[in-house]
């Protein structure tokens, strides 16, 4: 009987993990220390996208700018990035056609060394794909 109570619990926990298919979902890894101020490497993925979402971004090391590189892609219909820090943002469209490579360097928010990235699909998009590299300089 009480093996029976905690198979819905183990449901719940297991569940719990997966993230919702309108999550941007970014999985960040460093080659270094931070005190050596290491590149970010960045898998980034959206299975499904309604309306906008953001992925923010945070530097290891206290600098004032990053220098950011995304090769972004979406399976089906529009999207709009744009790249925010302190400054100017940077905008760009992807379409399954035209999968984008973007190099930009941008002002880190000086609050919490951070920069976002916000997704705005303008016809139903979904798939979004691709990697965002970067260093604090």
């Amino acid at each position: 009987m009480r093996v029976l109570a905690l198979v819905p619990l183990l449901l719940l926990t297991a569940t719990a993990c997966t993230p919702p298919d309108n999550a941007v979902v970014v999985k960040c890894t460093s080659a270094g220390l931070v005190a050596a101020n290491p590149e970010q490497h960045c898998a980034i993925s959206q299975a499904q996208l309604k309306g906008t979402s953001t992925a923010r971004f945070e530097a290891k090391k206290f600098r004032h700018n990053a220098h950011v590189v995304a090769d972004l892609k979406v399976k089906q219909g529009t999207v709009k990035v744009t790249i925010r820090g302190m400054g100017t943002p940077t905008e760009f469209t992807i379409t399954p056609e035209a999968p984008q490579r973007v190099e930009v360097d941008t002002r880190l928010n000086r609050t919490n060394r951070s920069f976002t990235m916000r997704f705005e699909s303008e016809a139903g998009a979904s798939g979004i794909d691709g990697t965002v590299n970067y260093r604090a300089q």
